[in-house]
């Protein structure tokens, strides 16, 4: 997925919780889609938090620090099904 098409399906999936829901709460949002993000690259690369943060282009610092604070479990990532939307 280019960054065009990551734009156009963030600001499509944007307007559909507008719509649906009215005003949201940024920062909820913000850290909800993080979250999501940083769970899809992980188990993309099976847990793998060095591979993941290039995916994410963060430092693995950066991406360690979040996940402690988030409580992205490693059990949970690797139980998950394998459907990222993250390309390799």
């Amino acid at each position: 997925m280019s960054s065009n098409e990551s734009y156009e399906a963030l600001s499509e999936l944007f307007a559909e919780i507008v719509f649906k829901r009215g005003p949201i709460n940024l920062k909820g949002f913000i850290i909800s889609f993080e979250k999501m993000l940083i769970f899809n690259a992980l188990s993309s690369v099976r847990g793998n938090q060095i591979e993941a943060a290039r995916l994410l282009g963060v430092k693995y610092t950066t991406l360690n620090a979040k996940i402690k604070r988030y409580g992205i479990g490693f059990q949970t990532v690797l139980s998950a099904p394998e459907t990222s939307s993250l390309e390799r």
